[in-house]
């Protein structure tokens, strides 16, 4: 919280005089508490005095031969605690052992379970003992008195004084005071504030100046004309506003160039000082090294990276620029640093980093692919050479083997043929070269004509397949490209199941999409293969997928035909517990 001049000095004055008031107080109070507490020790002593001299006195008027002085005693406590407790309080009377004998009061103030502090006292020292207490009924003085009579102890006498008048004198004069302070402290403020507005009023007028000043206004001027402290406080204060606003101005042209400059580069640009201060950093650097405090940015935070620290030391070792490729993560940075130069002196240093990864993936995937391609046409070419040279050499007469040469030869010739076929349908549909003859059309119809068409190759590899649909609206799709997405995953499901397994589909409308499932109980793929699985080209069994026909390209072209018609494609799958393939297409 934020105080004023004035608030200060006013509040110095009031816990100044609230301090002296309390210390006074408290001295007052505590005095007086001491003064009563000694004035009722006085009475209760003169009065315990007294009632031994009462019960002596009695004891003697019923004493005879056949009865002692403590059997006397005992049998007529009950008496004495009475008529004694007429006088003063409520008593009490306890015997040489410490029992309790009669209490003038059936008010259980205190519960005698156990012997009271004074009361041991006066037992067993034979002294005059009080105690100060407070209970739930107010605060209390315990007085014990020894019982003595023909040189020996007959019990205890106590008194249970209440010191309510006490207190209640204690709480008036509290109140007195309180109320004498707070009409104090009034007359107080009103003086304070009175006395600091007008020696605080030039530095109110200096204030309401300043401010003008703070918010942009450096036109303005502080009218203010004394020879006191202020007065030259004022004059200094108008001159540095002149050089602030000269300033301003420079920097601010400064700046808007910096920013115009950073504001049209993509790649992440940190400018540092010789301090080690960070005077620039862009939003492609604060994206690259994930900053969200973008007002306090220490370079130790940039550092804190391996091959930014190694690459600044290198800077400050070479004072040349310097470029390198660093892996982070999984993004491929490329990073240049240089000196930073104004009129010939080094100020600082600027980095320019430049994410890569998209070009490095690029080419990664350009490699894999051209290797893919390469593989798969080598395949077929060699078996088609192969047999060509065979028969070239052995000639026609081996009709066996002119029939198997002739029919591989077809057969590999025709997996070209296919694998040409995706190549170009595939490229087709990442250019977006093709165009979707869409048109209202019943999924479930669709369904049901691809489940018939591989029932019969389903039965071939001994797999059943069970369609359950439920009522769907129609879509607006591509007939034949949407019956291709689901013939390649059907036929996928059969390759990749075991004889006799169920491949399950089954439908269900999910918002305002339709979304099929297809489910297989096969040898499942792994995780790893899984996040690769649309790739053109990738198989996870490599073998299996050969030999069944398969060019690898399926999924990717059912991927694009799905995303082109705006809806979505994912596997879920573990070993061993078969594939889930989930294709969801909008309504509308």
């Amino acid at each position: 919280m934020k105080f004023t001049i004035q608030t200060k000095i006013i509040l110095s004055n009031i816990i100044i005089i609230v301090l002296a008031l309390v210390v006074i107080g408290t001295l007052v109070i505590q005095g007086m508490l001491l003064y009563n507490i000694e004035q009722t020790e006085e009475r209760l002593i003169k009065s315990s005095n007294n009632s031994n001299l009462y019960i002596q006195q009695y004891i003697l008027s019923q004493q005879n031969d056949d009865i002692t002085i403590k059997e006397i005693f005992k049998e007529n406590s009950a008496y004495l605690a009475e008529e004694l407790a007429k006088q003063i309080t409520r008593v009490q009377l306890y015997d040489q052992s410490g029992e309790l004998l009669a209490d003038s009061a059936t008010l259980d103030i205190l519960a005698p379970t156990e012997l009271r502090k004074e009361v041991e006292i006066a037992k067993d020292q034979g002294e005059k003992a009080y105690i100060v207490t407070k209970l739930d009924e107010g605060r209390f003085i315990y007085f014990a008195s020894p019982i003595i009579m023909e040189n020996q102890q007959l019990g205890v006498l106590s008194f249970l004084y209440s010191l309510e008048d006490v207190d209640t004198l204690i709480r008036q004069s509290v109140i007195l005071f309180l109320w004498a302070g707070i009409l104090g402290l009034f007359i107080l403020y009103f003086i304070s504030f009175y006395l600091s507005k007008r020696i605080l009023k030039p530095v109110y007028s200096l204030i309401d100046t300043s401010e003008e000043i703070a918010n942009g206004n450096y036109q303005q001027q502080i009218d203010y004309v004394s020879s006191d402290e202020i007065g030259d406080l004022t004059r200094s204060f108008n001159l540095m506003v002149i050089n602030i606003r000269e300033k301003i101005f420079e920097i601010n042209s400064e700046k808007h160039k910096l920013e115009s400059v950073l504001s049209s580069i993509e790649d992440g640009v940190i400018a540092v000082d010789n301090e080690k201060n960070v005077l620039a950093v862009n939003d492609p650097a604060k994206e690259i090294f994930n900053i969200k405090d973008t007002e306090n940015i220490s370079l130790d935070e940039l550092l804190s990276y391996e091959f930014m620290n190694e690459l600044y030391i290198d800077i400050l070792k070479e004072k040349e620029g310097i470029s390198r490729e660093v892996l982070m993560g999984k993004r491929y940075l490329l990073l240049y640093t240089n000196i930073i130069h104004v009129h010939s002196t080094a100020i600082g240093y600027i980095f320019v980093i430049r994410d890569i990864s998209k070009i490095r993936e690029l080419e990664e995937r350009q490699r894999q692919f051209i290797s893919s391609v390469s593989h798969e046409l080598r395949t077929p070419l060699t078996t088609v050479i192969g047999y060509s040279d065979l028969l070239q050499r052995r000639g026609f007469t081996d009709p066996k083997l002119l029939e198997k040469s002739i029919t591989l030869i077809k057969k590999e010739g025709e997996r070209l043929l296919r694998l040409v076929d995706d190549l170009l349908g595939l490229s087709k549909l990442e250019s977006m070269e093709f165009d979707l003859i869409k048109s209202q059309l019943d999924i479930l119809q669709l369904l049901e004509d691809v489940v018939n068409q591989m029932r019969v190759k389903g039965k071939k590899y001994n797999n059943e397949i069970q369609f359950t649909s439920s009522m769907l609206p129609k879509i607006y799709g591509d007939y034949d490209r949407l019956k291709q997405v689901f013939i390649n995953v059907i036929d996928n499901a059969i390759k990749y199941s075991f004889p006799g397994d169920i491949i399950q589909i089954y439908t269900e409308k999910v918002d305002e999409f339709v979304v099929i499932f297809i489910r297989d109980f096969g040898s499942g793929i792994d995780e790893d293969n899984l996040e690769r699985i649309f790739e053109p080209f990738y198989r996870v069994d490599k073998v299996r997928s050969r030999n069944l026909g398969g060019s690898g390209l399926g999924l990717s072209i059912v991927k694009d035909i799905v995303e082109n018609h705006g809806g979505t494609i994912n596997i879920e799958s573990k070993i061993d517990e078969g594939t889930l393939v989930i294709v969801k297409l909008p309504i509308s």
